[in-house]
């Protein structure tokens, strides 16, 4: 909510994502939301810090743990870390990884809503023997990024908003 206040977050067209070890979509509104389908979502509502508004908040509970989890799995200090990320970056890398076919479902402490569940698990499909290091990393990314996504398509599916612009705070700034 402080976050939110810092960055501005004022209004129904604005949408704000917190980064860390989980990551949480936050907007304002001007009414309760208390329908069945925001119930059915298991979005949290709460009244807002700025007078007269509101607020609609879920999150992802393992994604900036994922990386974390990536890290120690791979035994990388942050440098070797960064290092690797740059390597996705480059062209060549960018041609391999049109042709991986991976998954990884971040799961690692459950799923976030609109499914919300404790019991779900992570699943990585697609490696073989030539997989490496940076290929599930990419494969990691993906995932965040698809969850992120089914995350921000839930909310406008709910407020009937379009949130071209997002605010983002936290450690993956």
């Amino acid at each position: 909510m402080c976050g939110s206040v810092a960055v501005g977050l004022n209004n129904e067209n604005q949408i704000l994502n917190s980064t860390g070890t989980t990551e949480g979509l936050l907007v304002v509104t001007e009414a309760v939301n208390n329908s069945r389908s925001f119930f059915r979502a298991r979005v949290s509502n709460g009244v807002h810090v700025l007078p007269g508004l509101h607020s609609l908040y879920a999150s992802l509970p393992s994604a900036g743990y994922a990386i974390e989890w990536f890290r120690n799995l791979f035994e990388l200090d942050m440098p070797a870390f960064l290092r690797m990320v740059d390597t996705l970056r480059n062209e060549k890398d960018r041609v391999v990884a049109g042709s991986l076919d991976g998954i990884f479902i971040p799961h690692l402490r459950g799923s976030g809503p609109p499914d919300r569940n404790t019991w779900s698990r992570a699943l990585i499909y697609g490696l073989d023997d030539k997989s490496r290091p940076e290929d599930v990393l990419r494969f990691v990314f993906q995932g965040l990024c698809f969850e992120l996504k089914n995350l921000l398509d839930l909310y406008e599916t709910l407020t009937g908003r379009h949130y071209p612009v997002v605010n983002v705070i936290g450690a993956a700034v």
